[in-house]
């Protein structure tokens, strides 16, 4: 809370001593300073979207321009009298606008990712140029004149205006970064398909910070055009613009809050002052300068005051608590997971081919088999990356096939990957943190669930660590301690001892069953048999899409048409649970 305060107390001093520079500052400089603020507030506000949740927009004139016209369209016939009242009512008109057009758009558009999103944003800012151009209503082929009707100099006028948007922007940049949206919008960044798995409502984040992003950039639009003072559409359905805001915020530190206004300064003091008086090789200039510092500052001028520190080694011991989800009341017998006649079909080839399986609670389950037998589509099913062709599954007396993978999560059912998929550009603890924030439903305290699955990884001293600078085994359990924070009833492992050496295979076992012994289910894709006999209740073989066995593991081992699909001979020696 001091902490806080105090950030919001220098806050107010800075923009106490930027409101003051109007009355020092010459003509030109105010001209460069209401630039870079122009530019600090678009790309700020292109960042909710771009970098917060890496959906780069190649399209952000769409939003300016329809801003600058819808202002406009409510000057000329918005029938208000009072210039003052007029003037405000067309900048909000022009915010307005632009959220309207990202929440129509917004849905179908945002289903695209990486450059098929960027180029689908570019032809929306052409389809929108061109009806501008082309529509009598707009008049964009002709111009529209705009006056703000104000007495105050043009130049400080614009100066406070586009000063109090790049504070806006920035404000809601913080509010954002800092809240269960923000976190959701960077795990979808991170990995979208693991941010779903931890219960990240990813469509609906999308929209979000889609619609928030096109309205502060609509508003910015707006008080654009009354600074030019007359508008075409070729003044403000500017594709240099939505590519100078992706610049800013590259240069400036991409996902960062103060980076996208630390890169419009860098480009406008570069373009205006440094090299203004160049015309003849300004352009070249720029990008010669513009490729010095990508090399230079790779991750942005932000990037070039992170400090880097080594992992430390970690040793497990018997941790004292676990967040564990409280289970609804499950009839005795009745299984928490249950496939009924399950079928998965690839065009024509069926990987899992009439699967009948029932998951006993509070058990350790393994499921085995060769590779490509099915048993990550049985995973991929069971938390709804895929939907069945045929059958059902069921949890916890539910049927869930076809519910959305984040609402499973919520329900209480984690998935650790056969792959470790941290959020790279997190720390261990926001890693564990997204997942203690969106997981199963119920009243709690995500930083204290945070704590306690960090403590029962052992991960408490590397909690500051970025992510992508721990070893693989300390990624192992990172995995394991996001999945708990999740606060999980069923936790679906795949080979969660890939890549480990015996003692850290022994360690992950030991938290497996110390899980179990907490109220929680396990259930297991392993190969290593020593491993199986060693920790299951019961073991599952899948072949070629089918189940051929299930039993003790003691039992598992002498079937034949087990020992033919998979094991290939007897296990000599039995080291039963």
């Amino acid at each position: 809370m001091i902490r806080r305060a105090g950030a919001a107390l220098a806050a107010l001093c800075v923009l106490a001593g930027l409101a003051a520079v109007p009355s020092h500052a010459s003509p030109f400089a105010l001209r460069v300073i209401l630039n870079i603020y122009f530019g600090a507030a678009l790309a700020t506000a292109w960042s909710l979207l771009g970098g917060l949740a890496g959906y780069w927009s190649f399209g952000s004139s769409a939003f300016l321009g329809l801003g600058a016209f819808a202002a406009a369209l409510m000057q000329e016939h918005g029938g208000i009298d009072d210039s003052l009242e007029r003037f405000v009512v067309s900048v909000v008109a022009g915010g307005v606008a632009s959220g309207a057009l990202a929440a129509v758009i917004g849905y179908p558009i945002l289903r695209l990712r990486g450059a098929y999103f960027s180029i689908a944003m570019l032809g929306v800012s052409l389809v929108l140029g061109e009806l501008s151009n082309s529509v009598d209503l707009f008049e964009g082929a002709l111009g529209v004149t705009l006056d703000p009707g104000t007495n105050l100099a043009p130049e400080v006028l614009f100066y406070y205006l586009f000063l109090g948007l790049a504070a806006l922007a920035l404000g809601v940049a913080v509010m954002v970064r800092y809240s269960r949206l923000g976190y959701g919008l960077i795990a979808i960044r991170e990995d979208e398909d693991t941010a779903r798995m931890l219960g990240v409502p990813t469509e609906r984040y999308k929209l979000i910070g889609f619609v928030l992003s096109a309205v502060l950039i609509g508003l910015t639009g707006a008080v654009y055009a009354y600074s030019l003072g007359y508008i075409t559409t070729s003044w403000v359905f500017r594709s240099d613009l939505s590519f100078n805001v992706v610049v800013y915020s590259l240069l400036g530190g991409m996902g960062t809050l103060i980076g996208p206004t630390l890169g419009a300064a860098v480009m406008t003091v570069l373009n205006d002052v440094v090299l203004g008086g160049l015309l003849q090789v300004h352009m070249m200039l720029t990008g010669l300068v513009i490729i010095a510092l990508v090399f230079l500052a790779p991750n942005g001028v932000v990037g070039l005051f992170r400090r880097r520190r080594k992992p430390l080694s970690l040793a497990l011991s018997e941790a004292p608590a676990m967040p564990v989800g409280q289970a609804p009341p499950v009839e005795p017998g009745e299984p928490i997971l249950k496939f009924v006649g399950l079928v998965r079909a690839f065009r024509g080839l069926r990987a899992i081919d009439g699967v009948d399986l029932a998951i006993a609670p509070g058990s350790i389950t393994t499921i085995i088999g060769p590779n490509g037998a099915g048993k990550s589509t049985l995973f991929n099913m069971a938390t709804g990356y895929l939907a069945p062709t045929e059958g059902e599954i069921w949890y916890e007396g539910r049927r869930i096939d076809g519910t959305p993978t984040y609402r499973i999560n919520r329900a209480g059912m984690a998935r650790v990957f056969q792959i470790a998929k941290p959020f790279h550009g997190l720390s261990v603890y926001e890693n564990v943190l997204v997942g203690a924030l969106f997981g199963c439903e119920g009243a709690r305290d995500p930083r204290k669930v945070t704590e306690e699955a960090l403590a029962f990884t052992q991960l408490s001293p590397l909690a500051g660590e970025v992510a992508s600078s721990l070893p693989v085994g300390h990624l192992r359990r990172l995995e394991f301690a996001r999945a708990l924070a999740t606060r999980p009833r069923l936790i679906l492992a795949d080979e969660p001892c890939a890549g480990l050496n015996r003692v850290e295979t022994a360690q992950m076992m030991a938290m497996l069953q110390a899980a179990r012994r907490r109220g929680a289910t396990v259930v297991l894709v392993e190969h290593d048999m020593e491993t199986v006999m060693k920790i299951s209740d019961k073991v599952f073989v899948i072949a070629a899409g089918r189940l051929i066995a299930e039993g003790a593991p003691a039992d598992i081992v002498h079937c034949p048409a087990v020992i033919e699909a998979y094991l290939g001979k007897p296990l000599e020696r039995l080291d039963t649970p």
